[in-house]
């Protein structure tokens, strides 16, 4: 299980002891998962274009030109993302399909974004056959497959830098930053706070306790512990009794 959001450290240790789970992944930027996220993923844009055909009687001229049309606007889209710096660019193309007199569609990947001769169609018709199969468990073969729309999809490498922590190692030792009194039932505990940045790869800390980051809080109930894994994230081992 993974814990995101700012209060995703909050209360996840009750919730994983309830559900049975033994380990939970807490990211240092749990408060801002999705934001991190979008800074390390790479930027994706797909466009499309509709062209009726079907394989006994492949149109390419027709589907040729949808393809080019996709093709034209992919480049106009790498063409700013180059301006922005970025020069790894990766297109895939993919067709909607279906056996003849079905109601319903698959997505499937062709080989390039430009149908030459026969053995361009026989690819598409195998590649068809074996999305059927995996979807549904059955094909059909030598019949007629219908294609109705053409996407492209383009792919721009961000080149993310390492999500390993600037300093992997140190003393394991852990030592808080101060105490104050947090309820992990009816009564009042006096509970150790420690600061994230402070704890090194390695370091364990075991329940009651709080660790705070600067967007998220990590609590640590009784009898639960937390670890600072090698990639610098937060590994708990809930209570099996939750909150006590």
């Amino acid at each position: 299980m993974v814990a995101g959001g700012g209060a995703g450290g909050l209360g996840i240790g009750p919730i994983a002891a309830e559900l049975g789970c033994t380990t939970v992944l807490i990211p240092r930027t749990a408060g801002a998962l999705s934001a991190s996220g979008m800074q390390f993923s790479d930027i994706i844009t797909e466009t499309g274009a509709s062209k009726l055909t079907a394989t006994d009687m492949f149109d390419y001229d027709g589907v040729n030109d949808a393809l080019r049309k996709i093709n034209q606007t992919l480049d106009e889209f790498s063409d700013r993302l180059r301006l922005r710096g970025f020069d790894k660019f990766k297109k895939r193309y993919f067709v909607e399909a279906r056996y003849r007199f079905q109601v319903w569609e698959l997505e499937v990947e062709i080989e390039s974004g430009y149908f030459a001769n026969e053995n361009d169609v026989t690819a598409l018709v195998e590649a068809f056959h074996k999305m059927h199969d995996r979807v549904f468990a059955i094909t059909d073969v030598g019949q007629v497959v219908e294609c109705l729309n053409w996407r492209g999809r383009l792919t721009a490498d961000v080149n993310a830098p390492s999500l390993e922590p600037g300093k992997a190692g140190g003393d394991e030792m852990v030592r808080e930053d101060r105490r104050r009194l947090a309820y992990f039932g009816a009564a009042p505990i006096k509970t150790p706070i420690y600061l994230g940045q402070n704890l090194n790869v390695g370091a364990l800390v075991s329940g009651p306790a709080i660790i705070e980051e600067p967007t998220s809080t990590l609590v640590i109930n009784p009898g639960s512990t937390v670890k600072v894994s090698a990639g610098g994230r937060y590994i708990l081992t809930p209570s099996e009794q939750g909150l006590i």
